[in-house]
């Protein structure tokens, strides 16, 4: 997992403006509760999936917008894989932009896309 991105992408789930109902109440369930469960949630756009291609993990980068749901909710450092980010990628959180965009909460999250 790459932590080089500094913002959420256009098309993020997390962000305010993305299609609503595109996850879905199970998916966006699912994926915003990953984030607060010490995972990490790789950005679509660096997965290979729109291309139909699955690249390996290792050339995934950390969803932006996942981390600053986390940050909003309950501190970026309440989850350990970023807290371990900053030590071994030298990630600094700080650093990312984009926190006007992505929704306050997961209910609304959800919400957005049931």
């Amino acid at each position: 997992m790459n932590f080089n991105l500094k913002k959420p992408c256009k098309t993020c789930p997390f962000r305010k403006d993305c299609s609503k109902k595109w996850l879905g109440k199970q998916r966006a369930t699912e994926v915003a509760n990953s984030v607060f469960e010490d995972k990490t949630f790789s950005c679509h756009k660096t997965t290979g999936a729109e291309q139909a291609t699955e690249k390996p993990q290792n050339k995934h980068s950390q969803c932006v917008g996942a981390m600053l749901l986390l940050e909003k909710e309950q501190g970026i450092n309440s989850n350990m894989m970023f807290r371990l980010a900053t030590k071994i990628f030298d990630f600094n959180p700080q650093k990312l932009k984009g926190y006007n965009l992505v929704f306050d909460t997961r209910k609304k999250m959800i919400e957005h896309h049931s």
